[in-house]
């Protein structure tokens, strides 16, 4: 239903999600000629459900959706929990829940627009200030009150049409700036101050004085209803003046302001205005002779200015989402796009397909999608720039990855990305005459026709949809995320992982270690505490081993790995293990051994290490393992202490905890209890044993055997470290069966190596070391850091871990360390160059450098030298001259090019450009006269006054500049190697650096390199007439 001056009119929706509603008679009058006058539309940036139409007047509608139920769950930043099996219907949007109302809320016919903006920000306590620009050149700031409608009036020295209006964006400068067209000697740009005190109008000021002359005292009276607001149309009375007249004049006069803050653009068009969002003084400017000026109010200097387009530039728009982006749009149908920050080439070019490009916008909500229509179009085309640079951008050391067919953008080498296929097309039944972006939601749209049809269009991208590895299914809409089991099982609470790796970085997640050792607590992730913590360790341990070894001989020149795992020092071992037959069981030990020993955490073969190791162990409230790392060092007085200690501490919490404990629930109590009877049961059957040291073939030894094997049958949820002591305990000295207690036992990892680096042999230690590294990898647990340490192995584990987790953060953090300075992986590449890319799309710009500073430099090694960055462009259409002039490799002829010219003529350089295979046969070499792309002259030498038609650095010659063309033979062309010796390059008589391009960055003269050479010789200012530049 829609509501139109009090008559209801009743409408069905459509799936498409559109509403159309025909606005009322009055602004659409019978003849054919306002019927095609344009209208506009724009959304109020404070109430999300008005919005404005404005052709011969203003009117504020209100818009009603439909009752939507919100979401049960939500998670993370923009993540929510589902799952499909559990969807109620209440959830599921019925026919009829996207019916939509209309209701006109006001109408204000005090002005006749041209062009129109909504006040961003609150203006004296009024949401719904609009700026209002006329065809007299007056800019009148206009409300829906029912008191005063016009505020103020800003009038310009002459009359003239107003063409646009900008509002600052900042809340604290109020300032309008007002695009004007051009008149001869006066400025088309002017800044007003919106609360600049003006004169009361001419009209108004007669009024009162004869009110106030007159015999019968006319005094007006309003009655307000205690719901009457200032902004809206409201109720009230309005009392006679006399017996038959009434006063309906606003009770305010409305402001004159004649006076800007700043005027630019003298004799000039001003066609589009829009306020840097990053630099509140500037000021962006569409002109109408094809200019793009960029205006600093601060200062006098001129302004920033390119040739934007072969028209006048009718919009410039800026995008919420990047400062530095910059669109704009002529009559030629051709939208361009444009970054502030290098503002000589757009890098984007969007050919629409349409005659004349009438409006532009870019999407508030959604990231790089940019709107365009066309004059006496029905379509509204969408186009996603960030997903054309992901396209057109080429990996590092590969080639491009665009497809060959795609139709949507092509790349045209070091120019602009240019896009012709729009990634979404809103076609109407109207010709559309302006469109607006809702402020909130990311996929809905207002369009008005010339008809008066207002359509409010849901343009919803196609959902992307992905499986996890684990089994999980997850889409997207807009900006949020749903994941959760496809069958069975409830949801999951996981944030998405992008959001997870944001949040980390803002913290301080770096490559600093001992930052990230503190950090990896808060993260609530046991592979990444893991991960931080083992590296903290191997550093520490590498660091003292490094020192004992500087002190013992010279240190090596070889770069070594300060991250080694278990399976490269076992690896490199290059001794045998001693063996140990003093006690009951064989005890091996070696360097390599003592190494891995301090890894897993079990410390140095010294009584000091153990007893410091066990301690901490208590500490942490993890008796049992105290008691078996004891009982595994074949200290049995040790662990039954330990076990008593934990008997005790879980008595009286307080009294062996330095931190306070939270007071038990009965559940908590009856663990507790279980908990302090097995801990008291093992310590009275390890008192049973018989001393270690002695012989245990004894009967009664065989019963101690027989008994805890039965007591730890009987007890299945017997703690992992009792048991394995009671295994331990009960086995005989076999080394299979040693091997079976780590293989079988459910302790931790780290556990199990220390264990089995005491005492299996060499071979055997070795084999269970490569079994268990090949099922870390395979299981992706950062744990198994310490088995294959930061190699190549760990690289097939991390690689494990990305794909099970998405997270490249921790990968690209923990391989910083080594990649590229130990050895070169790919993968790590991708990784680094994935995570500098969202830390660029996060905005993290200080972590950003912060990670490029911290990567250790490669070792040194022959490198390709870099490519060219510094280009001679032209005068005219700013074409890089170089770009166009290089000729593909399979184009340059195989007849070597002379170093010198056969006729003697001047201007063969090493910028020679590779000849065609008919002027190569006849010894001249090709010169470049004027622009390849635009075919204007080049600039003249300041001194000779010839054209600068000397040769361009090609391929050609970049072989000359190596020692002459290659041979099949692999030499020069003089048969000598192809090397650099630098000659070739040097100044002198016989070569052609006396043609080359040389200006001056400052005033950007320039001339023939030997012409200006013998110029300064004895000058130090430019040779140009009138020019003072020293040069």
């Amino acid at each position: 239903m829609v509501v139109v001056m009090g008559r209801p009119f009743y409408g069905t929706a459509s799936a498409v999600c559109w509403l159309r509603c025909l606005l009322v008679a009055d602004m659409i009058s019978g003849t054919s000629g306002q019927q095609q006058r344009r209208k506009y539309i724009e959304w109020s940036p404070h109430n999300h459900n008005h919005f404005a139409v404005g052709a011969s007047d203003l009117r504020l509608y209100e818009i009603n959706f439909p009752h939507r139920h919100p979401p049960r769950t939500s998670m993370g930043r923009h993540a929510r929990k589902f799952s499909i099996e559990d969807v109620t219907k209440d959830e599921i949007p019925s026919a009829d829940s996207s019916q939509k109302t209309i209701s006109l809320v006001s109408v204000n016919a005090e002005v006749q627009l041209r062009c129109m903006s909504w006040a961003p920000h609150k203006y004296r306590g009024d949401h719904n200030l609009i700026a209002v620009g006329t065809h007299t050149g007056k800019t009148v700031l206009t409300s829906f009150s029912s008191v005063n409608r016009i505020s103020k009036e800003f009038v310009p020295r002459h009359a003239r049409a107003v063409n646009c209006l900008a509002w600052h964006p900042a809340a604290d400068v109020p300032h309008l700036a007002v695009g004007l067209d051009k008149i001869r000697g006066d400025f088309s740009i002017l800044v007003w101050d919106v609360n600049a005190q003006g004169e009361a109008s001419n009209t108004q000021t007669q009024q009162s004085s004869a009110s106030s002359s007159s015999s019968i005292r006319f005094s007006t009276s309003i009655h307000k209803p205690a719901s009457y607001s200032m902004s809206l149309d409201s109720p009230h009375t309005i009392h006679p003046t006399s017996d038959n007249s009434f006063n309906i004049s606003p009770l305010e006069a409305a402001e004159t302001v004649s006076t800007p803050v700043a005027e630019l653009a003298n004799s000039e068009t001003t066609l589009s205005l829009a306020w840097l969002p990053g630099s509140p003084s500037c000021l962006a400017a569409g002109m109408g002779v094809k200019w793009l000026r960029i205006y600093d109010l601060r200062g006098a200097e001129a302004p920033r200015s390119v040739v934007a387009h072969n028209k006048a530039v009718n919009g410039v728009v800026f995008d919420f989402s990047d400062t530095h982006r910059l669109a704009t749009f002529s009559e030629d149908g051709v939208v361009k796009v444009w970054d502030i920050r290098k503002l000589v080439e757009s890098t984007h070019v969007i050919n629409t397909g349409s005659k004349a490009v009438q409006q532009i916008e870019w999407c508030p909500t959604r990231a790089g999608v940019l709107a365009t229509t066309a004059k006496d179009s029905n379509q509204v085309k969408l186009w996603n720039v960030k997903e054309a640079i992901v396209e057109a951008r080429s990996p590092r050391g590969e080639g491009s990855t665009r497809s060959k067919d795609s139709s949507s953008s092509t790349d045209t080498g070091s120019g602009p990305i240019t896009l012709t296929k729009p990634s979404k097309v809103h076609h109407s039944s109207d010709g559309i005459s302006s469109f607006s972006w809702h402020p909130a939601n990311e996929c809905r749209m207002l369009t008005v026709s010339y008809a008066g049809v207002v359509e409010v269009v849901s343009l919803n991208e196609s959902v992307p949809i992905s499986w996890s590895a684990e089994g999980d299914l997850a889409f997207a809409y807009g900006t949020h995320v749903l994941h959760g089991f496809a069958s069975g099982g409830n949801s999951r609470d996981l944030p998405d992982i992008s959001t997870v790796m944001q949040d980390r970085a803002e913290l301080g997640y770096s490559s600093v270690i001992e930052e990230n050792v503190s950090l990896s607590e808060q993260f609530q992730d046991e592979d990444v505490r893991a991960a931080w913590s083992w590296v903290s360790s191997i550093q520490s341990i590498v660091k003292r081993k490094q020192q004992v070894a500087a002190a013992a001989a010279a240190p090596s020149s070889e770069v070594q790995n300060d991250f080694p795992g278990i399976h490269s020092i076992m690896q490199e071992a290059g001794q045998a293990s001693e063996v140990d037959r003093s006690g009951m069981v064989l005890v091996f030990r070696s360097p390599a051994r003592n190494m891995c020993l301090q890894i897993c955490g079990w410390g140095l073969p010294s009584k000091q290490s153990l007893e410091g190791i066990i301690a901490k162990w208590e500490m942490q409230g993890e008796f049992e393992r105290a008691a078996a790392l004891a009982v595994f060092h074949l200290d049995i007085r040790r662990a039954i202490s330990s076990l008593n200690r934990g008997c005790a501490a879980l008595i009286d919490p307080s009294a062996s905890s330095p931190t306070p404990q939270p007071p038990s629930s009965s559940s908590h109590s009856s663990s507790n209890k279980s908990r302090e009877f097995q801990l008291r049961l093992t310590a009275m059957a390890l008192a049973g044993h018989p001393d270690m040291t002695s012989s245990i073939s004894g009967g009664s030894n065989l019963l101690w055997k027989d008994t805890c094997k039965v007591l730890a049958r009987q007890q299945p949820d017997l703690h992992p470290y009792i048991r394995a002591c009671f295994d331990f305990l009960c086995s005989s000295s076999d080394i299979r069966d040693l091997a079976q207690i780590a293989e079988s036992s459910s302790i931790p990892l780290s556990d199990k190596l220390g264990f089995v680096a005491r005492f299996l042999p060499d071979q055997e230690f070795f084999a269970f070391v490569e079994r268990s590294t090949l099922h870390a990898i395979d299981s992706g647990r950062l744990a198994g850091l310490a088995l294959t340490g930061l190699t190549p192995r760990g690289v097939d584990l991390l690689q494990r871990y990305v794909d099970r987790t998405g997270d490249v953060q921790t990968p690209s953090l923990l391989m910083l360390h080594v990649v590229p300075r130990v050895f070169k992986s790919d993968q790590v590449t991708r990784w680094m160059h994935m995570y500098r890319d969202l830390l660029d799309r996060f905005k993290l710009w200080h972590e950003r450098a912060l990670l490029d500073v911290r990567r250790p430099p490669a070792p040194a090694a022959a490198e390709l030298p870099p490519p060219a960055q510094v280009f001679a462009r032209c005068n005219f259409c700013n074409h890089s001259l170089l770009s166009v002039g290089m000729i593909a490799p399979s184009k340059v002829p195989s007849r070597p090019v002379s170093r010198f010219s056969s006729s003697g003529a001047a201007g063969a350089g090493p910028g020679a450009m590779p000849t065609t295979p008919s002027s190569s046969s006849s010894g001249a070499k090709a010169k470049v006269a004027s622009c390849p792309a635009c075919k204007k002259p080049l600039p003249r030498c300041s001194l000779c006054l010839l054209p600068l038609n000397c040769m361009l650095p090609g391929q050609d010659a970049q072989r000359h500049a190596r020692g002459g063309a290659a041979t099949p033979d692999g030499g020069g062309s003089d048969g000598s190697s192809s090397r650099d010796d630098g000659s070739y390059w040097s100044v002198g008589t016989n070569n052609n650096f006396d043609d080359w391009f040389t200006w001056c960055q400052t005033c950007r003269h320039g001339g023939h390199a030997k012409h200006l050479m013998d110029w300064f010789v004895t000058h130090t200012e430019c040779p140009v007439t009138d020019c003072s530049c020293n040069c």
